[in-house]
């Protein structure tokens, strides 16, 4: 048999029936608790079809929101399939399903009046909260509450437990959501006022108390409470800000500012300070939101702020600066070009960034200007900003020195001033330069900045650049496994950002990790709906042709891409998307042994020679430009070129010790020689370059796409070309720290 525990189902006669039962012989008790977080995870996939990763997000909500109660899992789960929910809301939100409402209204109906108004001003209350205040907002006499709270717990809708330590608990939100929504919104502002006066009067300070009075005062608004709410919201949001919660911090600064009986000016502030958390919350979308209401304001001052705020809330995600440069643009015409006013200079320094998301030639020269306008000024929290900016100008091959000095004069100041951002900026453009030169000490250093910075911010992009650089690591010492792993994670950090979320960057990493490990095969039955699908970026869809053997359509999309004008739009910034686009170009055309594309595309590429190829904040890493270009003296004829770069390509690798980039290096070389119909072992052996002494290989294979060079790495079956590249051909890969000593070792 079965029942439940809780009043009204168990009575005293079923109390003693089952006491009589549990005497006889072969008769067992068995509890059934509610399901975990795991258990509700494999509901969600065999229920909701959804992948294991997303199911494991929404059950640690759901758990919280149940208690695990299967009934109460399965009515919240259609009711969030129902409304199309992107994720699951918490209940505070979030009215509890008809169905649930339903079934604990059966279970309210069942208490007295008075005990029904108790457990009201405990579900105002909320979880948590002390027997004491909840006593005292019920006024009366005090053994009544109590003997309602009792009344309560038998029937489940209280935590026994919790009251005997003096608290107040649900046993889940859902049943306090019910109770909530079973109170008319007067009576619930009623309560939540008198909840407050009673906490407001107990003499507790502390910032949780302040939370408590904060949220009691804004439910009480209509009834004048306003003006204290926004006091304790200001505290919690400054306190939160303390604490590193900016996505609370964001929350309260808003709700402060409609709640302030006060001047539009200090309804102002208190937004910028909400968009201000909403961006080191991640949520640059939030604070768009916000910047473009402060745009609207009557005050030149306040719109020229607003402005500033909306591209340093736009450039974040990448996105088109063409709405930020119409913003600045606008503010600055309505405010004086006076070099001397700090506000201005910032706005110049901001409009030159934005320009540059533009692709505007005009860009460096406008960041130019602000930056000589801050360092006459002499303002260290301007010049930051001003050098902050100058990071994303466009960076021609060649030209890193000058940036690089650049880092290196905002890098102190940073420091200086604990400007968390600034300094993991820095860090992330030096790490990324590190990479393209080979550096791995000056790497080190940089990765060493970003921690600081990530850990003094508590910015979710900070993190994420962080973890770009873990990806790389992990990806040149050829633990795929790890980089997988690490870009599953940079994926859900993104998805903090808000609607700027990162499957792009994630799409290319994964895409250059499985075309390693030769799992894009895979993908070739779906090749047609990536072709049809809308907005497909094309240089990636040239990658696949590519990568698969496609040599008809590859060739196709080839043509194409050279010969349209978006590639000039492509080529402002050496390190971002313009270095995937020009390494997917040279790939296709390398592939097809097409010369006509690849003299087009070696003055493209031979800015970079010396230099290593990547692509945005360690999306894709490439290895070294020179090995490029050789594939492409390759297949020109210029045989003496192309084997003076792959020797180069192989020396600048050596101080970077990647396996992974050598082994591409050496595949390439391989298909130049076998191009010429020569022996792959006259590829040079001594130090350290080329395979192992003595190593065959396939002289007669014609198939350029069975050994491409940059491409899919399926190395062939012979022992020969197996020891090319020993470490990505094992079954199990050791751990990535060993790995990356053993290289060390080797590579000396």
């Amino acid at each position: 048999m079965t029942h439940r525990t809780t009043a009204p189902d168990r009575s005293d006669e079923l109390t003693y029936a089952i006491a009589d039962l549990y005497r006889l012989d072969g008769v067992r008790r068995i509890d059934l608790p509610g399901l975990s977080t795991d258990e509700v995870a494999q509901y969600l996939v065999a229920e909701g079809g959804l992948p294991a990763r997303r199911a494991r997000e929404y059950a640690a909500v759901l758990r919280d929101q149940t208690g695990g109660n299967p009934f109460f899992l399965r009515e919240i789960w259609r009711d969030i399939v129902a409304r199309g929910a992107a994720a699951p809301v918490r209940p505070a939100v979030t009215p509890a399903p008809a169905s649930i409402r339903d079934t604990l209204q059966r279970r309210l109906s069942r208490l007295a009046l008075r005990e029904r108004e108790v457990l009201e001003t405990a579900a105002v209350l909320g979880d948590g909260g002390a027997v004491r205040i909840l006593v005292a907002a019920c006024g009366g006499d005090p053994g009544e509450a109590l003997s309602a709270l009792d009344v309560a717990a038998r029937f489940g809708l209280v935590d026994a437990e919790e009251l005997t330590r003096g608290h107040v608990a649900f046993p889940h939100t859902l049943t306090r959501q019910a109770v909530l929504d079973l109170v008319s919104p007067s009576r619930r502002a009623l309560l939540h006022a008198q909840v407050g006066d009673v906490l407001q009067s107990s003499g507790a300070d502390s910032p949780q108390v302040a939370r408590q009075l904060a949220y009691h005062f804004a439910r009480a608004s209509a009834l004048g409470y306003g003006g204290k709410a926004a006091e304790y919201l200001l505290l919690s949001a400054r306190e939160a800000e303390r604490s590193l919660a900016f996505e609370d911090a964001a929350a309260w600064y808003a709700q402060a500012a409609e709640l302030l009986d006060g001047p539009e000016s200090e309804c102002e502030d208190l937004r910028f300070a909400a968009a201000r958390s909403h961006v080191r919350a991640g949520d640059t979308a939030g604070a768009r939101n916000l910047y473009l209401r402060l745009s609207d304001s009557r005050d030149p001052g306040v719109r020229l702020r607003a402005a500033v705020g909306y591209e340093d809330a736009a450039f974040r995600p990448g996105l088109p600066g063409a709405d930020a440069c119409a913003l600045l643009s606008r503010a600055l015409d309505d405010m004086p070009a006076d070099p001397d006013d700090p506000a201005y200079v910032r706005a110049l320094a901001s409009l030159g960034r934005a320009m540059a998301f533009t692709g505007d030639s005009r860009a460096r020269r406008v960041g130019e200007q602000a930056l000589e306008y801050a360092r006459r000024l002499g303002d260290k929290r301007l010049l930051t900003h001003a050098l902050l900016t100058m990071m994303w100008q466009p960076v021609a091959p060649g030209s890193t020195d000058h940036w690089l000095a650049l880092a290196a004069e905002l890098a102190p100041l940073a420091r200086e001033s604990e400007d968390w951002e600034a300094l993991g900026i820095a860090a992330n453009f030096c790490a990324v330069i590190a990479y393209a030169h080979a550096d791995p000490d000056a790497w080190s250093d940089a990765v060493a900045d970003l921690d600081r910075a990530a850990r003094g911010s508590g910015q979710p992009l900070l993190a994420y650049l962080r973890g770009c650089n873990d990806y790389a690591h992990a990806f040149l010492h050829g633990d795929f496994a790890e980089a997988e792993r690490i870009a599953e994670a940079l994926l859900e950090i993104g998805r903090s950002f808000g609607p700027d979320a990162t499957e792009g960057p994630y799409g290319l990493q994964m895409y250059i990790v499985r075309r390693e490990t030769g799992a894009l095969e895979a993908v070739r039955p779906l090749i047609d709906v990536v072709r049809q699908a809308q907005a497909t970026w094309e240089p990636g869809l040239l990658a696949l042709y590519t990568e698969l053997g496609l040599t008809g359509q590859a060739r196709s999309l080839l043509r194409r891409l050279l010969e349209s004008s978006d590639l000039s739009q492509a080529r402002q910034s050496w390190w971002g998307q313009w270095t995937a686009v020009l390494v997917f170009l040279v790939e296709a055309a390398v592939a097809l042994r097409d010369a006509d594309a690849a003299r087009r595309l070696r003055p493209l590429l031979a800015p970079f020679t010396g230099s290593q190829l990547v692509a945005g904040a360690f999306v894709a890493l490439f290895g070294p430009a020179d090995a490029y270009l050789a594939s492409l003296d390759s297949v020109l004829g210029d045989d003496e070129s192309a084997e003076r770069l792959f020797e180069r390509a192989l020396d600048q690798n050596r101080a970077l010790g990647s396996p992974v980039h050598r082994a591409a290096i050496l595949a390439a070389w391989a298909d130049h020689l076998r191009s010429r119909g020569g022996p792959v072992a006259a590829i040079r052996t001594d130090a350290g370059r080329g395979p192992p002494a003595g190593s065959q290989h396939r002289t007669g294979q014609t198939d350029a796409h069975a050994r491409r060079p940059h491409g899919t790495r399926r190395w062939p079956d012979t022992a020969g070309d197996r020891r090319l590249a020993p470490d990505l051909t094992r079954p199990q890969q050791p751990r990535r720290r060993r790995r990356v000593a053993d290289h060390r070792e080797h590579g000396r």
